[in-house]
């Protein structure tokens, strides 16, 4: 029998990207109409859109249930609202979470980063359209 360390450390969220890089565009999806990028920045009754962005290593926690209160994110530094976060439905080990965009974005590409217990995942860009 061998003894040694292990270290413990919280989870990262990692997301996907188009790619395959880690820090291009987002493997996402709207929420609504399930197109990919670029993202319509508002819902067809005027409302802010919700874009569903993938990835994994949320935690255990996270595939059995919402843990949207333990998220932030932001796009381009600027905190936006996470709706949900956890599994994605019909696919077992992969994360989803749900964010809606602002109500004032204008069209353009934004950097996503998404935070889960205070630890940052990888940046993936968000490409919004009117």
């Amino acid at each position: 029998i061998r003894a040694g360390a292990v270290q413990v450390a919280p989870s990262v969220p990692s997301f996907f990207t188009v790619d395959r890089t880690g820090a291009g565009p987002a493997a996402a999806l709207d929420a609504f109409d399930f197109s990919g990028a670029p993202f319509r920045a508002r819902r067809a009754n005027g409302e802010p859109n919700i874009i569903s962005v993938y990835g994994t290593g949320f935690g255990a926690d996270a595939a059995s249930g919402n843990v949207a209160d333990q998220v932030r994110g932001t796009l381009n530094g600027n905190e936006v609202r996470v709706d949900y976060a956890g599994p994605a439905p019909g696919f077992p080990g992969l994360n989803q979470v749900n964010i809606v965009l602002p109500a004032n974005i204008a069209p353009g590409n934004y950097n996503l980063v998404v935070t889960r217990n205070n630890v940052p995942g990888n940046t993936v860009v968000l490409q919004i359209r009117q």
